[in-house]
């Protein structure tokens, strides 16, 4: 038995069964084959890290939850046009039952691929089930609620999906997991994987009891929050009712307004604040020439970076840099805070991934500069909407070098309140798929993190959302869920 120390929420222990190596597998069309030795028990977060995994394990199973670590022999995407990834589980240990044409029956399979969205090619997840004659049902992201991580390239995945998605994944029993992994085209073979798993009995865990962690006496509480052009000022009350209950001292935003900057639209974000969250404060807004990107505080600016930056791109979009940056003068010392929004869609290599690369260049420069300025007692804070989709190290360009001491800055850990997992994006107005685009990087030599979350209202209890005056489609109100860091400076 594991039990989630230091998490808010269920406060229930999460069973992970120890897993056992199946060795028949028979032919397999030539691919590698690796044989998987039992689990070790130990605990892990669905974040996309896998270092919390046991290397010979693939399969994992609590109490609402089977989770999955696909692993690759490089970095790349784990969505293909030409070969998807593929998860098949056979869920009755019977190889007559389900699809056949394989070395096991199957009854659910996943299969990482790419189809034709609104924004070009992107990512689609589809899980589909098979009747004990084989006949097949695709399941909606609703009933699943799949959870892939991280989202941009990486050599290992974590997958996690709902054992209510299937009637046979809800009983205790035993099951195998088939995962195919297509060639890179860069010199291997790709690779089959075949393991058993034990799965207890599924217990279905409701809604979350937790609350919002209380803001530390000196602590500066921020928030990233992509609003999804300017619902704001379309619908204010669940932002409203959010902001009040997190009441931050910094808010980082993103896609509010779509037009150039201007004054007015400075005016307009101060007076909305002022309307819907702290008429006592003296709010401030800055805004720059770029779309929707924003910092807004109820403490003074002391200086703000410049508000129109450009990339030396040889892509084909000409937008200004979606950064606003300023010098935050907060109780307990100044903040040189960065709200960004990097360039959306595509994937590893493609020509938004590039652009990526050159805005988060073109961010580290202006974002270092205004540092220098402000000072050696700054602590500097880099948040919002990254767009991680492509290249693990865009990301790091941005923040690389912009610490005190010249390291880069850190990514804060926000699982989502309650939850043993990390997401930001998607969710119901979004098909229920999940991502993980919005980060806020903090000067780790500069301050400590006294709490670390991502609020998503959806899953909470009445209870919960009664206490923090909330509702609970408050965060249904963007397609991004708002992250809270809380840092100490030292």
């Amino acid at each position: 038995m594991l039990q989630r120390g230091g998490l808010p929420g269920r406060g229930r222990s999460a069973m992970l069964p120890r897993m056992t190596p199946y060795t028949s597998l028979g032919a397999a069309s030539g691919a590698a084959i690796a044989l998987l030795a039992p689990l070790a028990s130990a605990g892990f977060v669905l974040d996309g890290k896998t270092d919390e995994w046991s290397a010979d394990v693939l399969v994992a199973v609590d109490d609402e939850h089977l989770y999955l670590r696909v692993p690759f022999e490089n970095v790349r995407a784990i969505y293909d046009e030409a070969q998807p990834t593929r998860v098949a589980l056979d869920l009755d240990m019977d190889s007559s039952t389900g699809r056949q044409g394989g070395v096991i029956g199957v009854e659910l399979q996943l299969s990482f691929t790419i189809a034709e969205g609104r924004w070009g090619p992107g990512r689609s997840l589809v899980i589909t089930a098979y009747d004990e004659d084989g006949d097949d049902t695709e399941l909606e992201a609703e009933v699943t609620r799949p959870l892939v991580a991280p989202t941009h390239a990486s050599d290992a995945y974590e997958v996690r999906i709902a054992r209510s998605a299937h009637p046979l994944l809800e009983d205790a029993g035993w099951g195998r997991a088939l995962i195919s992994l297509p060639p890179s085209g860069r010199g291997d073979e790709g690779k089959v994987m075949l393991e058993s798993f034990e799965r207890p009995a599924m217990v279905p865990g409701g809604m979350v009891d937790t609350e919002v962690p209380a803001k530390e006496e000196d602590s500066v509480r921020l928030i990233a929050h992509n609003v999804l052009w300017s619902n704001p000022e379309e619908t204010a009350a669940p932002f409203s009712r959010m902001y009040q209950a997190l009441d931050a001292d910094i808010y980082l935003i993103q896609e509010w307004g779509r037009d150039d900057w201007s004054e007015q639209y400075e005016r307009d974000l101060e007076a909305w604040f002022a309307a819907h969250v702290d008429p006592e404060a003296t709010w401030t807004a800055v805004r720059s020439e770029a779309q929707g990107v924003a910092v807004v505080t109820p403490h003074p600016v002391r200086a703000v970076g410049p508000r129109d930056i450009r990339t030396t791109s040889l892509t084909r979009w000409d937008f200004p840099v979606r950064l606003v940056s300023a010098v935050v003068e907060t109780p307990h010392g100044p903040f040189v805070v960065g709200s960004i929004h990097l360039k959306c869609c595509g994937m590893l290599g493609t020509p938004e991934d590039q652009r990526r690369f050159d805005e988060a260049r073109a961010i580290k420069a202006e974002m270092g500069a205004l540092a220098a300025a402000a000072g050696p007692n700054a602590v500097v804070v880099l948040g919002g909407d990254y767009n991680h989709n492509g290249h693990p190290l865009v990301a790091e360009t941005a923040i690389d070098g912009l610490d005190a001491d010249g390291s880069p800055l850190t990514l804060a850990e926000t699982l989502v309140l309650g939850e043993n997992a990390v997401y930001t994006w998607g969710g119901p107005t979004r098909g229920y798929r999940r991502s993980l685009l919005d980060f806020i990087a903090y000067a780790d030599s500069m301050a400590d993190v006294t709490a670390a979350f991502v609020l998503d209202t959806t899953i909470l209890s009445s209870r919960s959302l009664a206490e923090m005056g909330l509702e609970p489609t408050d965060t249904d109100a963007s397609d991004h869920l708002p992250v809270v860091v809380d840092l100490d400076p030292r």
